[in-house]
């Protein structure tokens, strides 16, 4: 739980904060803007702006921003950080729920939680959840190198064996999953944008994992309905207090702030037909854990 600490503004000036949303049509982005705002509500001025509708050009989303004057913005979502980084300079940016969010340059006045827990993390509830796992397979790209690298070691800490094929801009998407799937015993799917290209390479995924009975697990809710085993995703109303408190923070100036940060709650759904139909052994003290139960998956 994230207690929210207000820093003391002087009465006669309240910062301002601008929140740019990609698309509040998003549930999770709109969840997000209202919890935002609500913790901020009587110690910052805030203005809002949907991104997402077709009548909102460029040109409009530049004058709101020279507008409004804001000493932070709140971007949620990457085409609000994108428009915010083009329009700005010296403006302090909160970059939240970024969709594949390490295909993007961040400024020095940027600071960011990650959109996925770390690694660490999903591992060891994965092994929690499936005592008998024992190796686990990952789909990358040159955007998560780095990320698999940790990730291995992470691995290991908890008794996993993490296998990776890494996936090109010009490499067989295809080939890399068929010589995976027969070598593990779960495919882990994270946030790529070159493995994830497409709703068709998605779906290619999990028909392919089902075909050869292997559990996939996932990142984000909306994996649900193309048949995820395990999701352990980020809680929305936690980021939004966590971002809440990054901004009193950013506004008073505070220079211990961490730029990047993971996301300090979760959301776990698991698929219990799915389970059953792979034969996995399931640690019923788990259950426990779980917030959410996935039924009526393709």
């Amino acid at each position: 739980m994230i207690a929210i600490c207000s820093s003391s503004f002087a009465d006669d000036h309240l910062p301002r904060v601008l929140i740019l949303n990609s698309s509040a049509y998003i549930q999770k982005y709109s969840q997000v803007e209202e919890e935002f705002n609500l913790s901020l509500s009587g110690h910052t001025i805030v203005e809002e702006l949907n991104i997402g509708s077709k009548w909102i050009s460029e040109e409009k989303i530049e004058e709101k921003i020279y507008d409004s004057t804001p000493e932070l913005i709140l971007c949620i979502g990457s085409k609000a950080y994108l428009l915010a980084k083009k329009f700005t300079k010296n403006t302090p940016l909160l970059f939240i729920l970024g969709i594949h969010r390490n295909r993007f340059a961040l400024t020095d006045k940027t600071y960011v939680i990650e959109s996925e827990l770390s690694p660490v993390s999903q591992l060891t509830m994965f092994r929690f959840f499936f005592p008998g796992l024992i190796k686990v397979g990952v789909l990358y790209s040159k955007y998560n190198q780095q990320w698999f690298s940790r990730a291995q070691s992470s691995a290991k800490e908890v008794g996993i064996e993490l296998a990776g094929i890494y996936i090109g801009e010009t490499a067989s998407f295809r080939e890399g999953l068929e010589a995976l799937l027969p070598k593990i015993d779960a495919l882990w799917l994270i946030s790529d944008p070159i493995v994830l290209t497409s709703r068709e390479q998605v779906k290619a995924i999990f028909r392919e994992s089902h075909v050869l009975q292997k559990p996939v697990f996932a990142y984000d809710r909306i994996f649900g309905s193309f048949g995820a085993t395990l999701i352990i995703s980020a809680d929305v109303v936690t980021m939004a207090k966590q971002a809440s408190q990054m901004a009193f923070n950013i506004l008073a100036n505070k220079s211990t702030l961490q730029k990047k940060q993971i996301p300090a709650g979760s959301h776990i759904a698991i698929h219990l037909d799915k389970i059953k139909q792979y034969q996995l052994l399931l640690n019923p003290r788990a259950l426990s854990s779980v917030n959410e139960y996935i039924h009526n998956s393709k």
